[in-house]
């Protein structure tokens, strides 16, 4: 079984609800930002839901899915720009304490930036 765990920025929100997209009742009023209530948009995740297979390029432009990892623990770490301060941060933080604490778990950052974004991190 693949353990998967998400960590997912929502910064841009609030610019885009005017898209009629679906309310994500999962997680209605559980998140905020500067103590206002935000919707998050989309379907929410559940504990134990099976994360669906995906591909992205990782650095060298090579195509890599979540099932490559069949059989490891990873952490994924969603943001919309590592050119931003606080996804760079947020990139900088979870790398390091995921190699310093947890050697067996691999690491993922997945953001629309071009490859060679991650230079720069």
């Amino acid at each position: 079984m693949l353990k998967v765990f998400i960590i997912a920025t929502n910064l841009f929100a609030m610019s885009v609800s005017a898209y009629a997209l679906p309310e994500n009742k999962i997680d209605s009023g559980k998140v905020y930002a500067q103590e206002k209530p935000i919707i998050l948009l989309g379907r929410g995740v559940t504990e134990g839901q099976q994360a669906p297979d995906f591909k992205v390029v990782n650095d060298a432009f090579v195509p890599v899915k979540l099932s490559d990892f069949q059989g490891k623990a990873i952490v994924i770490s969603v943001v919309p720009s590592l050119d931003t301060g606080i996804c760079s941060l947020q990139t900088k933080y979870f790398n390091e304490q995921v190699a310093k604490t947890f050697s067996n778990i691999e690491m993922l950052t997945i953001s629309a930036d071009l490859p060679r974004s991650e230079e720069r991190v």
